[in-house]
């Protein structure tokens, strides 16, 4: 808001940060548990005929779709309490 933003502007801009931040970690985070999963967890259970290895992205899926609402909501919320003082207030905070 010191720049120059509008309330809304600034809310925006945060939400798609979170937003952007947890869809990179849910990319990363996916690719790095296929890796994980279909090269050192197949190799450690093939050799045991008592465990069955089947791999799937649901679960990530739905941890992905709850990190992106979180990601989308958490900086809405955290903006609504800091505007709950003026401007010169939140200035002094950032110092």
């Amino acid at each position: 808001q010191s720049i120059g933003m509008t309330a809304q502007q600034l809310k925006k801009m945060m939400m798609w940060e979170g937003i952007f931040y947890a869809a990179g970690g849910c990319i990363i985070g996916s690719v790095f548990s296929a890796i994980v999963g279909c090269s050192l967890i197949r190799e450690l259970l093939g050799s045991q005929w008592y465990f069955s290895f089947r791999f799937t992205l649901i679960p990530s899926a739905a941890v992905c779709a709850a990190l992106l609402i979180l990601g989308g909501l958490i900086p809405t919320a955290a903006l609504k309490i800091f505007y709950k003082g003026s401007i010169i207030e939140k200035l002094r905070v950032s110092e």
